[in-house]
């Protein structure tokens, strides 16, 4: 009989990119900091995924509209999640976006510098509560 293992991570974490290496980059990063991490390519879909705290979301991968639908999307499913777009454009978006909402990290960023965006969320919502 094989016991099973669970980790248990600090907290969850989706990926939303159609770049592989992006994704392996990142993924490797927050793994190594403990954080449970789900890739996800078709940026329409990221509403869907359940049991997450921030959605690192890369806009640049997709059609405009696309994350403008991601965002309304994710703000009504998933209130409590914190946005991250990572973009090589953040003017374009800050007009998009509710700043206290949606965190805007200008591209190229550092692993470190998303994950303690989202911890510092993390920290001043219910961490211990996923949002559903």
């Amino acid at each position: 009989m094989h016991a099973s293992t669970r980790v248990e991570h600090a907290f969850e974490v989706a990926i939303v990119s159609r770049n592989a290496k992006t994704v392996e980059a990142l993924r490797s990063y927050l793994h190594a900091a403990n954080v449970g991490v789900h890739p996800i390519e078709e940026i329409g879909t990221c509403a869907r995924r359940s049991r997450t705290h921030a959605f690192v979301i890369f806009p640049d991968d997709y059609r405009w509209e696309s994350v403008v639908a991601a965002i309304a999307d994710l703000d009504v499913a998933h209130p409590k999640a914190l946005p991250v777009l990572v973009t090589a454009q953040p003017k374009r978006f800050e007009a998009l976006v509710d700043r206290e909402r949606v965190v805007i990290i200008a591209r190229p960023a550092w692993g470190w510098t998303i994950l303690d965006a989202i911890r510092a969320h993390v920290a001043t919502t219910n961490g211990d509560k996923l949002e559903r």
